[in-house]
């Protein structure tokens, strides 16, 4: 996403969920003489406020599979979702030419691009394009993907592996030659490891065998994209996964023996850009994913408050410091894969024992008066704001993603609270 040099109204579209409380809270803070004086004196919010707004102008994960009929790619993307999004059996890219397709499974949604024709010959059945590289290109053209994923097949990472990696190479080349700064990963999934012998060993795999027989596979596919992959400074991983689900007639998960999947996430999850982490924790559900985002959240969210916080209004900044602690956790809410309704938000300060009404803004009221000691009270403001806003970033945490006790978490942020306010 291109960020302009300076905030205007194209910062914000539509499908953004939280759209009107951003779009206000911004019109009401950067356009006052309050946020004007603010950001005067920390030019460093702007900063903040864009890497706000990067995430909150959140769009899907976009991933490109490149593979083999067969190697297990409309698995992988229903493994990812928890269900059956797509027909095990039939390939992603039957359509006559390589494009991109928006997958949804409730609220999570994925934008796959298959290059079909990877080891399949170089015409692609009725490709309006010709070639599968010149197929796969103009969808690129189009938008580029956040994440590559080169799959084969556990039993086939040595069947003339060169040629398929050599595929990969030119792909790779059309994305940099659109897009040089795009940071596109690169991640080899040796699929299909349940099929490994011996075959009647489930996840975890805790077996000597069938775990030498996972290592092979995997370090020879490492090996063999070490050396034919072109671009050296890319830093190359191959992880092995099982996607293999089975479903009942009405859809009902049965058998799962998924594997692995959650390694493989949290290798996308590092180069994943901004404005579409948020798409990609709820559509993973994989925790560690879910929490470092959130952290990421928290900490733009505490730089933010700090700074307003700090500035030299008493009372003034009471409305914005609680309606971007509000959306902080709203955000929470949204990773974990709750909705950003107000009703998730007042059920988590509930559960915690904060009441917005009452002792939520006194204490918001006792802050801001420790301004009347010019300068000195201003460095306490702006560190009780921050502070504050941590403390409930981290519960909210808790609450919606780790899941922990609501007694335990009520007692933390009280004993929290009370810490900080000695400051």
């Amino acid at each position: 996403m291109t960020m302009n040099s300076d905030f205007s109204d194209n910062m914000f579209n539509e499908s953004n969920v939280n759209y009107e409380l951003l779009k206000k809270i911004y019109e009401e803070f950067v356009n006052s003489t309050m946020g004007k004086l603010v950001i005067k004196i920390s030019p460093k919010l702007k900063n903040e406020l864009r890497d706000l707004i990067e995430i909150l102008n959140f769009r899907p994960p976009r991933v490109m599979t490149i593979g083999r009929r067969g190697s297990g790619k409309s698995s992988l993307i229903n493994a990812f979702l928890g269900t059956r999004a797509l027909k095990v059996g039939s390939v992603i890219a039957q359509t006559p030419a390589n494009e991109w397709l928006t997958i949804e499974s409730g609220n999570k949604k994925i934008e796959i691009l298959d290059s079909r024709g990877a080891g399949e010959g170089e015409k692609v059945k009725n490709a309006v394009h010709g070639t599968a590289l010149e197929s796969i290109s103009a969808a690129i053209k189009e938008k580029y993907p956040d994440t590559i994923l080169f799959l084969v097949k556990a039993k086939e990472v040595d069947a003339n592996i060169e040629h398929d990696i050599e595929f990969l190479n030119g792909v790779y080349k059309v994305i940099k030659s659109n897009y040089s700064d795009s940071k596109v990963s690169v991640i080899g999934v040796v699929t299909q490891v349940d099929e490994l012998d011996p075959i009647r060993v489930y996840p975890p795999f805790d077996n000597s065998f069938k775990q030498e027989n996972i290592y092979t596979a995997v370090k020879h596919l490492y090996d063999m994209m070490y050396k034919y992959f072109d671009d050296k400074n890319v830093k190359l991983n191959v992880v092995p996964v099982s996607a293999y689900m089975q479903f009942d007639s009405d859809g009902r998960l049965v058998d799962d023996l998924r594997w692995n999947i959650d390694t493989l996430a949290e290798e996308m999850a590092k180069n994943i850009p901004s404005q579409a982490q948020m798409a990609f924790a709820k559509m993973t559900e994989v925790k560690k994913v879910q929490s470092e985002i959130a952290e990421k959240v928290v900490n733009i969210f505490t730089a933010i408050t700090g700074t307003i916080g700090a500035e030299p209004i008493p009372a003034a900044d009471l409305p914005i410091l609680t309606s971007l602690q509000i959306t902080m956790i709203s955000m929470i809410a949204a990773v974990s894969g709750r909705s950003l309704e107000l009703k998730s938000m007042k059920e988590m300060l509930a559960a915690i024992g904060i009441n917005i009404g009452g002792a939520f803004i006194l204490r918001e009221i006792a802050r801001a008066l420790s301004k009347l000691w010019v300068g000195y009270g201003n460095a306490i403001s702006g560190a009780i704001a921050g502070g504050t806003t941590k403390i409930y970033g981290r519960a909210a945490i808790d609450y919606f993603i780790n899941n922990k006790d609501e007694n335990v978490i009520r007692k933390t942020v009280d004993k929290e609270l009370i810490a900080i306010q000695k400051v």
